[in-house]
């Protein structure tokens, strides 16, 4: 990928590239809890590092999706949103700080809390 100004494919393959290396990875915890013994103590770990690679492979593959449509729609914020993307693969999500604050205090609440 071009470190520069990545386009919108190029961005959207490192997403499905990401996935699949999630999808990879998951497999071997998926074995190992489908194998455990009932009352393994380690299953909570095991299960934890399974649904996280699954969930960052879904996340992943739902990022290019919506690059593709919004792409066909309005290539220039397209452009615009894969800059965003690749910044954050590349450098962590540091670049988002500040963009959900009107939504923190709303997810951080004792009722949202406790769903």
């Amino acid at each position: 990928m071009n470190d520069t100004t990545p386009t919108v494919t190029e961005v959207r393959t490192a997403l499905i590239k990401e996935t699949a290396g999630f999808y990879d990875r998951r497999r071997p915890y998926h074995h190992a809890m489908r194998n455990a013994p009932k009352g393994d103590p380690n299953y909570g770990a095991l299960f934890d590092a399974y649904e996280g690679l699954v969930g960052a492979g879904c996340y992943a593959e739902t990022l290019a999706t919506v690059l593709r449509i919004v792409a066909e729609r309005h290539p220039e914020t397209a452009a615009d949103l894969a800059s965003l993307i690749h910044d954050v693969m590349e450098n962590g999500n540091d670049g988002l700080d500040g963009a959900n604050d009107d939504v923190w205090p709303l997810a951080e609440t004792p009722a949202a809390v406790a769903r």
